[in-house]
């Protein structure tokens, strides 16, 4: 007869430890993937509703230029096709598929010639359950027309000016270039004593508001030369100005202490003006 033997009741106790330790290392470590996987997931999803709310917030910024741009002119009421008034603001609201946005014009008062408008849009997407589940606070959340859907939203506010079409003294639409002798860019007042003699024009008597800007975002697209240009100078978006030795760009102080070059803050590159293209007749 064979006997056999069995192990020790403490080398059974240790494979079992062993075993319960490496069963709850591997959990552990699956736990740990599986949330980065979700975290990264959750990640793509947040920046994708992201950036495509953000087609929905310029098509609100557009509806609202295209409005001040039709009825604003006038200095009139507009609370006219859809819009609505309250409070002094003006304000719609559309559906864009499963989106929708809510634009507001502020600042603006009915028969004022000194308008400076302030559109504010506000886009809504529909949120991924991944993400309203989460209920991240780095989101901004909003209720929906359909309170059972959650939405993402970002707002964008629009700062409006006037852009007149004598906006400055001289503007191009591509390119400037003073060579020359003796150029000079000034303005005067006809109607002020101060700045003219009998309604007309003085050198010695003129302001700093002449101005030149083209449209133009290329490098050196505005050529000063040795010109003096009393007054500020500007690019398209990128654009540079050059100027030679002798030339001066600046207020009349600056002038009349015989600096050269551009005196800070009289250069921008914030040109954009939209030049139709002149008919024959």
């Amino acid at each position: 007869m064979k006997t056999h033997s069995s192990p020790p009741n403490g080398q059974r106790g240790n494979t079992l430890l062993l075993t319960i330790v490496v069963t709850g290392l591997i959990g552990f470590l699956l736990a740990t993937y599986l949330t980065l996987v979700q975290s990264q997931n959750g990640a793509n999803v947040r920046s994708q509703s992201w950036n495509a709310a953000i087609p929905v917030v310029e098509a609100g910024i557009e509806e609202a230029l295209a409005h001040l741009n039709t009825h604003g002119l006038t200095n009139g009421t507009l609370a006219l096709e859809g819009w609505s008034e309250s409070g002094g603001d003006f304000s719609i609201g559309r559906s864009v598929g499963d989106s929708f946005y809510s634009v507001t014009i502020r600042n603006y008062v009915v028969g004022s010639l000194s308008n400076s408008p302030i559109v504010e849009s506000k886009g809504y997407v529909v949120m991924p359950l991944v993400l309203a589940a989460s209920q991240n606070a780095l989101l901004a959340s909003s209720p929906s027309p359909n309170n059972t859907i959650s939405y993402l939203g970002r707002g964008v506010r629009v700062h409006c000016r006037r852009d007149f079409i004598f906006m400055r003294g001289m503007v191009a639409k591509d390119s400037i270039d003073l060579n020359g002798n003796n150029v000079r860019t000034d303005s005067f007042d006809s109607s002020d004593p101060l700045h003219s003699t009998n309604g007309n024009y003085v050198a010695g008597m003129a302001m700093d508001n002449g101005d030149i800007a083209v449209n133009a975002s290329l490098t050196n697209s505005l050529s000063i030369g040795n010109a003096d240009i009393y007054g500020h100078v500007s690019t398209g978006p990128g654009g540079t100005v050059a100027i030679g030795p002798q030339g001066a760009v600046g207020d009349t102080a600056f002038h009349n202490s015989n600096q050269h070059g551009i005196e800070t803050g009289w250069s921008k590159d914030d040109m954009n003006v939209s030049f139709p293209d002149v008919q024959p007749p």
